[in-house]
């Protein structure tokens, strides 16, 4: 992932459009557990261009990224405590909350440590602190509802929506190969397929779609083609981040809202199931209550009715004989 990302560098070590790693460090502590934190430092160690940086500057930038991830997950392990962020728009917000909170300790330790190693000067700490936090922010954002969607099973998923989800693979693919290799005004044509996936897919769709649509506009511009290969590189990065951001968080907003009907749903059905049962048991019982206590009590009525009846005189025997057959059918 670290290679990847420095293959989308315009130029130098802080132009990247996207870091990818942080969201793989966050995934890989959210679902694995926080005590891997010294596994995620070794691979930023590894990671790191030496050759481009001062060693110290390197060393603060692995410090950074490293409470970077630690930061967002413990945020998202707190805000989120059902586990589940992408199952609402309140857990969506609260995971765009960590992850923004996260990338933003590393986008100010990192920029600090080229300001001291002089690889940039006081004039540009700006831009590269937005373009850092927005590199990450959305690096993560890309990676990691993808990670959350697919590492859970889901028994029987690609039988019902393997066809559907070929043909939006397919849809998203050509959408956005039309839209970022024109400079035309083409660029939000792979909404609608955005909608669809996560609409009809949910989280999996969503996400899944986020990320070709997302490799595309990325790779795309790096190339200097699209909609956002602008003159100055800023502006590029700028221009393709804020394309990213609001794509991958509309959608998964979309995504959300799909996964709160289906559990509201869900809920409502196991509602109503328990109500038909509590009848049902209720139910039983009068029938078990009727059976037991008044049914038999009446049989003795009447049984004792018709012994009556044979011991008493023929106009007293008539009456007892017509209120026994009466209670019969009461019975």
């Amino acid at each position: 992932m670290a290679q990847i990302g420095y293959e989308l560098q315009f130029a130098g070590p802080v132009a990247a459009i996207v870091w990818l790693p942080v969201g793989v460090g966050i995934a890989f502590l959210y679902l694995g557990g926080l005590r891997f934190w010294p596994g995620v430092l070794v691979g930023d160690l590894l990671a790191n261009d030496y050759g481009a940086l001062p060693l110290g500057s390197a060393i603060g930038q692995s410090c950074g990224n490293v409470l970077e991830v630690l930061t967002a997950t413990v945020l998202l392990y707190r805000l989120v405590p059902r586990g589940d962020p992408l199952g609402s728009v309140g857990a969506l917000g609260s995971m765009l909350v960590a992850i923004c909170t996260g990338t933003a300790v590393s986008a100010t330790i990192g920029s600090a440590s080229l300001l001291l190693g002089n690889v940039i000067t006081i004039d540009g700490l700006p831009d590269v602190w937005r373009t850092w936090w927005l590199g990450d922010s959305c690096g993560a954002l890309i990676v990691l509802p993808l990670a959350l969607a697919w590492a859970r099973p889901a028994p029987g998923w690609w039988r019902r929506h393997g066809l559907e989800m070929a043909l939006l693979v397919l849809a998203v693919t050509a959408l956005s190969g039309l839209a970022m290799r024109h400079s035309e005004p083409l660029t939000y044509l792979v909404f609608p397929a955005l909608i669809w996936a996560a609409l009809r897919l949910g989280r999996r769709g969503a996400t899944l779609a986020v990320a070709i649509a997302a490799g595309f506009a990325i790779w795309e511009t790096t190339r200097q083609v699209g909609p956002f290969a602008y003159d100055s590189v800023t502006d590029s990065v700028l221009a393709t981040q804020l394309y990213l951001a609001v794509a991958a968080f509309s959608t998964l907003c979309l995504a959300a809202v799909v996964s709160e009907r289906e559990a509201f749903a869900a809920s409502l059905a196991a509602s109503r199931a328990r109500l038909v049962e509590t009848a049902a048991n209720e139910r039983r019982r009068i029938e078990q209550n009727l059976h037991d206590g008044a049914q038999q009590r009446l049989t003795a009525i009447g049984i004792r009715l018709d012994i009556a009846a044979r011991e008493a005189p023929v106009a007293e025997a008539h009456l007892l004989k017509g209120a026994a057959e009466e209670l019969t059918v009461a019975i």
